[in-house]
């Protein structure tokens, strides 16, 4: 594990890094409900703001207002109070099945973004197929082929 989570590489108190995870995080989900009310309670933006800008394809600001989520986040890193709402547990009948569904809040996705982001390194090296050494019945010979 010290070996490819290195601080040197990936500084998880980083402010940089912590934006480039909360954006990655917010790709695609500016129309959730869920992340429009986390964008909106940081003040940056209002609902009305948010809904024009998911409507034109713009981000002006709601690139202020991610900002701001990611440094409400590097903040709680560095205080290290980070606590979450419980997951929400419900059941959805889709096409004559029930299914059980289990829905986390924006928050703590965007913490999970920030922990993948920094453990890359290890996934990269560890538990992707190309790794002959490490894995049983992996060798040589499956490297070369």
């Amino acid at each position: 594990m010290k070996t490819y989570c290195k601080p040197a590489e990936i500084n998880i108190e980083s402010l940089d890094f912590i934006k480039e995870q909360v954006h990655l995080c917010f790709t695609g989900k500016r129309s959730k409900r869920r992340f429009q009310n986390l964008l909106v309670s940081t003040g940056k933006i209002t609902r009305a703001e948010l809904r024009e800008e998911i409507r034109n394809c713009t981000c002006n600001k709601s690139l202020t207002a991610i900002d701001a989520v990611a440094e409400q986040a590097h903040a709680d890193i560095l205080a290290r109070s980070v606590s979450f709402e419980p997951v929400r547990q419900f059941q959805l009948r889709e096409n004559g099945k029930l299914r059980n569904i289990c829905e986390e809040s924006p928050w703590q996705q965007i913490f999970e973004y920030i922990a993948k982001g920094a453990l890359d390194p290890l996934f990269r090296a560890k538990l992707l197929p190309i790794q002959y050494g490490s894995l049983p019945g992996k060798g040589q010979i499956a490297g070369k082929r």
